[in-house]
């Protein structure tokens, strides 16, 4: 385990309470677990998938995407079945209603669009004002930025978010590894 752990750069016991199921890694850390192990993300989540090409297409339908719940996010991710992608697309339910129930800004290497579906959304990026999002708006941003989504309104915001992961990596991120247990 402690060669996972210099890998990835997750503490072992960090690793340890994941591989037991009792904690789940922010996106970023999640991400970088899968970097560190050298696999794709749909394979550290048990999907073999086949490999993207030209040509190939993959349809999720409501609710049936893979599932991922943090303490402040709900993802689904969507068209696993297709592994090696330059896009991360996933529907995301967001929890949090406060920046203080994050304990770090996420960071990861790439591209983020992120499309409210539902709700209000605060997305804060670390040093500038908080872009405030409705239905129907969107925004994009150079995700090695710390970012973090905060629900505004009295109902979760829902979102539809793509990651573009840059050529070479087959997982996004450069780990941040400040607070690990999260």
């Amino acid at each position: 385990m402690s060669d996972v752990s210099e890998r990835t750069g997750l503490a072992v016991s960090t690793i340890s309470k994941v591989e037991r199921g009792r904690i789940a890694l922010a996106y970023d850390k999640f991400m970088a677990l899968a970097q560190g192990l050298g696999v794709d993300v749909t394979e550290l989540i048990g999907y073999a998938g086949t490999r993207f090409k030209p040509g190939a297409t993959a349809v999720t339908r409501l609710d049936a995407g893979y599932r991922h719940e943090t303490d402040c996010y709900v993802y689904e991710m969507l068209n696993t079945e297709l592994r090696d992608k330059h896009m991360l697309p996933s529907r995301v339910r967001v929890k949090a209603r406060d920046i203080s129930e994050f304990p770090d800004f996420i960071r990861h290497s790439g591209e983020e669009f992120i499309f409210v579906l539902s709700g209000e959304l605060a997305v804060h990026i670390e040093g500038r004002e908080p872009a405030m999002l409705e239905a129907g708006d969107s925004i994009y941003f150079d995700s090695g930025l710390g970012h973090l989504y905060v629900s505004v309104g009295e109902q979760d915001a829902i979102v539809l978010g793509v990651c573009w992961q840059p050529e070479g990596t087959n997982a996004l991120l450069q780990p941040v590894l400040d607070n690990e247990d999260t």
